[in-house]
Protein backbone atom coordinates (compact mmCIF):
# COMPACT_ATOMS: atom_id res chain seq x y z
CA UNK A 1 0.00 0.00 0.00
CA UNK A 2 1.20 2.81 -0.92
CA UNK A 3 2.01 5.92 1.65
CA UNK A 4 0.43 9.31 0.48
CA UNK A 5 2.76 12.36 -0.12
CA UNK A 6 3.60 16.03 -1.46
CA UNK A 7 2.29 16.12 -4.86
CA UNK A 8 5.89 15.99 -6.84
CA UNK A 9 6.76 19.46 -8.72
CA UNK A 10 7.50 19.02 -11.97
CA UNK A 11 10.68 19.07 -13.34
CA UNK A 12 11.96 22.13 -14.94
CA UNK A 13 12.02 21.97 -18.61
CA UNK A 14 15.47 21.82 -20.17
CA UNK A 15 17.18 24.93 -21.39
CA UNK A 16 15.66 26.25 -24.71
CA UNK A 17 17.52 26.53 -28.00
CA UNK A 18 17.92 30.14 -29.25
CA UNK A 19 15.15 31.49 -30.51
CA UNK A 20 14.68 30.97 -34.85
CA UNK A 21 15.78 33.56 -37.08
CA UNK A 22 11.64 33.22 -38.35
CA UNK A 23 10.71 34.04 -34.62
CA UNK A 24 12.95 37.12 -34.34
CA UNK A 25 11.50 38.86 -37.43
CA UNK A 26 8.34 38.10 -36.49
CA UNK A 27 9.15 39.86 -33.40
CA UNK A 28 11.04 42.39 -35.17
CA UNK A 29 7.78 43.11 -38.02
CA UNK A 30 5.64 43.78 -35.06
CA UNK A 31 7.33 46.39 -33.14
CA UNK A 32 7.81 48.13 -36.50
CA UNK A 33 3.86 47.75 -37.46
CA UNK A 34 2.44 48.45 -33.77
CA UNK A 35 5.11 51.84 -34.28
CA UNK A 36 3.71 52.78 -37.22
CA UNK A 37 0.08 51.94 -36.36
CA UNK A 38 -0.11 52.02 -32.78
CA UNK A 39 -4.16 51.87 -32.80
CA UNK A 40 -3.74 48.71 -34.21
CA UNK A 41 -2.30 47.58 -30.51
CA UNK A 42 -5.93 47.67 -28.62
CA UNK A 43 -7.29 44.54 -30.75
CA UNK A 44 -4.28 42.66 -29.14
CA UNK A 45 -4.71 42.92 -25.62
CA UNK A 46 -4.04 39.02 -25.75
CA UNK A 47 -0.39 39.54 -26.56
CA UNK A 48 1.95 39.96 -23.39
CA UNK A 49 5.48 40.91 -23.28
CA UNK A 50 6.65 37.61 -22.04
CA UNK A 51 5.38 36.44 -25.90
CA UNK A 52 8.99 37.76 -27.08
CA UNK A 53 11.83 36.19 -26.72
CA UNK A 54 14.52 38.69 -27.15
CA UNK A 55 14.43 41.13 -23.86
CA UNK A 56 14.92 44.08 -25.57
CA UNK A 57 11.78 42.89 -27.41
CA UNK A 58 10.04 42.30 -24.38
CA UNK A 59 10.64 45.90 -22.74
CA UNK A 60 9.72 47.92 -26.24
CA UNK A 61 6.77 46.46 -26.56
CA UNK A 62 5.60 46.95 -22.69
CA UNK A 63 7.23 50.59 -23.64
CA UNK A 64 4.85 50.69 -26.63
CA UNK A 65 1.48 49.52 -24.83
CA UNK A 66 2.35 51.63 -22.26
CA UNK A 67 2.89 54.80 -24.37
CA UNK A 68 -0.50 53.65 -26.11
CA UNK A 69 -2.83 53.56 -22.56
CA UNK A 70 -1.00 56.88 -21.77
CA UNK A 71 -2.52 58.29 -25.25
CA UNK A 72 1.34 59.27 -25.76
CA UNK A 73 2.69 60.19 -29.05
CA UNK A 74 4.18 56.91 -30.75
CA UNK A 75 6.85 56.93 -33.44
CA UNK A 76 10.63 55.75 -33.82
CA UNK A 77 12.36 58.31 -32.25
CA UNK A 78 10.06 58.77 -29.42
CA UNK A 79 9.83 55.15 -28.34
CA UNK A 80 14.04 54.81 -28.31
CA UNK A 81 13.58 57.69 -26.22
CA UNK A 82 10.82 55.65 -23.82
CA UNK A 83 13.58 52.63 -24.14
CA UNK A 84 16.45 54.91 -23.17
CA UNK A 85 14.59 55.98 -20.26
CA UNK A 86 13.78 52.64 -19.08
CA UNK A 87 17.39 51.24 -19.45
CA UNK A 88 15.90 49.36 -21.92
CA UNK A 89 18.97 49.21 -24.50
CA UNK A 90 21.81 47.83 -22.67
CA UNK A 91 24.72 48.14 -25.01
CA UNK A 92 22.49 47.88 -27.90
CA UNK A 93 22.89 50.63 -30.78
CA UNK A 94 20.16 53.14 -30.50
CA UNK A 95 20.77 53.21 -34.93
CA UNK A 96 19.79 49.55 -34.81
CA UNK A 97 16.46 50.37 -32.40
CA UNK A 98 15.83 52.76 -34.74
CA UNK A 99 16.58 50.62 -38.05
CA UNK A 100 14.48 47.78 -36.55
CA UNK A 101 11.51 50.04 -35.98
CA UNK A 102 11.49 51.95 -39.01
CA UNK A 103 10.36 49.74 -41.85
CA UNK A 104 6.94 47.96 -40.96
CA UNK A 105 5.33 45.30 -43.15
CA UNK A 106 2.29 43.35 -42.87
CA UNK A 107 -0.49 43.70 -39.94
CA UNK A 108 0.74 44.18 -36.28
CA UNK A 109 -2.09 41.56 -35.74
CA UNK A 110 -0.68 39.11 -38.35
CA UNK A 111 3.24 39.24 -36.17
CA UNK A 112 0.92 39.53 -33.18
CA UNK A 113 -0.92 35.55 -34.27
CA UNK A 114 2.43 34.52 -35.43
CA UNK A 115 4.25 35.14 -31.50
CA UNK A 116 0.88 33.79 -29.77
CA UNK A 117 1.05 30.75 -31.87
CA UNK A 118 4.91 30.81 -31.06
CA UNK A 119 4.22 31.18 -27.47
CA UNK A 120 1.46 28.92 -27.22
CA UNK A 121 3.59 25.99 -28.76
CA UNK A 122 6.80 26.45 -26.97
CA UNK A 123 4.32 26.23 -23.46
CA UNK A 124 3.18 23.23 -24.54
CA UNK A 125 6.33 21.72 -25.14
CA UNK A 126 7.73 22.41 -22.33
CA UNK A 127 4.08 21.44 -20.07
CA UNK A 128 4.91 17.87 -22.15
CA UNK A 129 8.74 17.67 -20.97
CA UNK A 130 7.57 18.18 -17.49
CA UNK A 131 5.09 15.93 -17.54
CA UNK A 132 7.03 13.32 -19.15
CA UNK A 133 9.61 13.95 -17.07
CA UNK A 134 7.24 13.31 -13.63
CA UNK A 135 6.33 9.83 -15.37
CA UNK A 136 9.75 8.44 -15.46
CA UNK A 137 9.91 8.84 -12.09
CA UNK A 138 8.76 5.37 -10.63
CA UNK A 139 8.78 7.00 -7.09
CA UNK A 140 5.81 9.07 -8.08
CA UNK A 141 2.48 7.55 -7.14
CA UNK A 142 0.16 7.77 -10.10
CA UNK A 143 -2.63 9.48 -8.17
CA UNK A 144 0.03 12.17 -7.47
CA UNK A 145 1.11 12.29 -11.03
CA UNK A 146 -2.58 14.05 -11.85
CA UNK A 147 -2.40 17.23 -10.19
CA UNK A 148 0.87 17.26 -10.55
CA UNK A 149 0.17 17.04 -14.54
CA UNK A 150 -2.12 19.83 -14.10
CA UNK A 151 0.08 22.43 -12.23
CA UNK A 152 2.22 21.99 -15.26
CA UNK A 153 -0.33 22.71 -17.87
CA UNK A 154 -1.69 25.61 -15.97
CA UNK A 155 0.46 28.20 -18.09
CA UNK A 156 -1.18 26.39 -21.12
CA UNK A 157 -4.52 26.93 -19.85
CA UNK A 158 -3.78 30.59 -19.09
CA UNK A 159 -2.42 31.26 -22.46
CA UNK A 160 -5.44 30.06 -24.03
CA UNK A 161 -7.81 31.67 -21.92
CA UNK A 162 -6.40 34.93 -22.29
CA UNK A 163 -6.36 34.81 -25.85
CA UNK A 164 -10.17 33.99 -25.92
CA UNK A 165 -11.45 36.37 -22.95
CA UNK A 166 -13.41 39.13 -24.47
CA UNK A 167 -11.27 42.40 -25.50
CA UNK A 168 -12.54 45.25 -22.26
CA UNK A 169 -14.12 47.78 -23.54
CA UNK A 170 -12.75 51.10 -23.88
CA UNK A 171 -15.90 52.65 -24.60
CA UNK A 172 -18.70 54.32 -21.92
CA UNK A 173 -21.49 51.87 -21.36
CA UNK A 174 -24.94 53.14 -23.47
CA UNK A 175 -26.99 55.48 -21.37
CA UNK A 176 -30.01 53.50 -19.78
CA UNK A 177 -33.26 54.53 -21.15
CA UNK A 178 -35.13 56.92 -19.27
CA UNK A 179 -38.55 54.74 -17.73
CA UNK A 180 -40.96 57.61 -17.13
CA UNK A 181 -41.82 57.88 -13.54
CA UNK A 182 -44.59 57.66 -11.70
CA UNK A 183 -46.28 60.90 -10.18
CA UNK A 184 -44.47 61.15 -6.69
CA UNK A 185 -46.65 60.51 -3.70
CA UNK A 186 -47.41 63.72 -1.90
CA UNK A 187 -48.72 63.82 1.59
CA UNK A 188 -50.88 67.19 1.64
CA UNK A 189 -52.64 68.09 4.76
CA UNK A 190 -55.68 68.85 4.35
CA UNK A 191 -56.48 72.50 3.33
CA UNK A 192 -58.48 74.60 5.53
CA UNK A 193 -61.48 75.81 4.39
CA UNK A 194 -62.20 79.45 5.67
CA UNK A 195 -65.46 79.06 7.77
Amino acid sequence: MEQPGPVPKAVPAAATEAPAEEDLDAERLLLAAATAHPEDLAHLNWLRPEDFRVPLHQGLYRCLTAMVRNGDPIDPITLLWKAQQHALLNGTDPTHVLNLLRHPAGSAEHWAEHLYTRALLTTAHTAAHEITALTHNPAHAPHHLIPAARRALAPLTRIRTRRRAPPPTTASPPAAAAVPRSPALTTSTPSRTAR
